[in-house]
């Protein structure tokens, strides 16, 4: 990365494609929660204008040498583990 052009965009992420619904009901299993959300459809202006799938190419990136450590379920356990630590020290 420091080797990288001036202006040059490299995008940071694992490589991998997510759900985002998959990892909002990770979320909500690892946290116990019987909430349920409720899917909501997308309005005839954003099913024109929106990307209907996105995922960053970080071929640049994984070039440099550097590879990811976590992936997306790992970075939401670790927030939650730490949320809940601090909760623990609040009390």
């Amino acid at each position: 990365i420091q080797n990288a052009s001036t202006n040059e965009i490299i995008n940071v992420g694992c490589g991998m494609r997510y759900n985002f619904g998959d990892l909002i009901d990770y979320a909500k299993d690892k946290l116990g929660s019987k909430s349920y959300i409720e899917p909501i459809s997308p309005t005839k202006f954003h099913n024109a204008v929106q990307v209907k799938d996105m995922w960053l190419d970080t071929s640049k990136l994984l070039s440099s040498g550097w590879y990811p450590e976590k992936t997306a379920y790992n970075a939401i356990d670790e927030v939650i583990d730490e949320i809940r630590k601090r909760k623990k020290q609040e009390e």
